[in-house]
């Protein structure tokens, strides 16, 4: 049997990246003016209406994040117990360790935007936080949990989502690991009630199944299992199809079945990309600087570069361009840009 391995995992986060930035450059009323389009549903956009679908690469990098979670605090609390210490050390020592990476991804693009912003007077932090507490917050990536919303960048909400998920981690580990049919079916359920007071809480709403999937899988190597299943064609063919059917249900539904169609795009991307030579390795590097991509595209996209981004008008020309400053915008983080969300 194959193993589900970290190239591999690599290529899904490079092919969740670039749904992510075609979802942000075109899935917003705003943004429809600013491209030609000449196919509409109604009165969205074809290009408007699938970009708005792309919401699933944060089902792909959830499940892909609690998948290789488990495996990092199984490996934590097998070292922390057989060093003698206790299992509460065990996990306090990996919920520090995953927030103070995260840190040293988000702040190496965090100040520089923000003196960038001061200096140039576009997306100036003094006219965009209405207080310091809240550009404080922002800071350490809690903003979302205080305030529902990232004022700078709103795609930086994600980090508010990553910190809760570290916290809560270790115990719907150890729960999901315990009751393994019971959390899935909690997380499923309260995802069909899509409403919660605070934002937070909502996305943990959406999310929550996902997480449980992803330690499932872990623990029981079902992804290990799934693209080892039957050749590669009629694996392409079935992910392929489990796929177009889960699109076309999350177009009517969303978030409900996101947790199976990201499985469905994790064991496609792998079939289709893994063996081949070039855009293995094309989307291998993508995903290993996922998540300084995620943190910059917004920066360049809605901030800084708009106007030049936008003013190749062409959705294609738009993505590629934005892709392409975005790769180059990894030169500058490189020494950060290989820490992990």
């Amino acid at each position: 049997m194959k193993q589900f391995t970290k190239k591999q995992t690599n290529i899904c986060k490079g092919v969740a990246i670039c749904i992510m930035l075609f979802h942000h450059l075109f899935f917003s009323q705003e943004s429809w003016s600013l491209y030609y389009h000449e196919i509409q549903i109604g009165s969205t956009p074809l290009i408007g209406f699938i970009a708005r679908q792309g919401k699933i690469c944060v089902a792909i990098f959830v499940l892909l994040s609690a998948y290789g979670l488990t495996f990092s605090i199984n490996k934590n609390i097998q070292k922390t117990v057989g060093g003698g210490q206790s299992l509460v050390k065990g996990y306090t020592s990996f919920v520090e360790t995953h927030i103070v990476n995260l840190y040293k991804l988000y702040w190496p693009v965090f100040l520089p935007a923000m003196i960038i912003g001061m200096v140039s007077n576009i997306s100036n932090p003094i006219n965009i936080y209405r207080s310091s507490g809240e550009c404080l917050r922002d800071f350490f990536g809690i903003a979302y949990i205080r305030d529902g919303e990232t004022p700078f960048n709103g795609a930086w909400w994600y980090i508010s989502f990553a910190i809760t998920l570290y916290i809560v981690f270790p115990i719907l580990h150890k729960v999901t690991k315990k009751y393994p049919k019971f959390l899935l079916a909690f997380g499923f359920l309260i995802g069909l009630n899509p409403v919660a007071k605070f934002p937070i809480l909502l996305e943990w709403k959406r999310y929550m199944f996902i997480c449980c999937l992803g330690i499932y899988f872990a623990e029981n190597n079902i992804l290990s299992k799934l693209i080892s299943w039957k050749d590669n064609r009629n694996r392409i063919v079935l992910s392929g199809f489990i796929c177009v059917i889960f699109f076309a249900v999350r177009c009517i539904k969303p978030f409900t079945f996101d947790g199976v169609l990201a499985v469905g795009i994790v064991v496609l991307s792998v079939s289709l990309f893994d063996s081949a030579k070039y855009l293995s390795a094309a989307f291998n590097l993508l995903g290993k600087y996922s998540g300084t991509m995620f943190l910059l595209h917004g920066l360049l996209y809605k901030n800084f570069m708009r106007d030049f981004i936008y003013g190749f008008k062409y959705p294609i020309l738009i993505f590629i361009v934005l892709l392409f400053n975005n790769i180059c915008g990894l030169c500058r983080y490189s020494k950060f840009s290989t820490v992990h969300l």
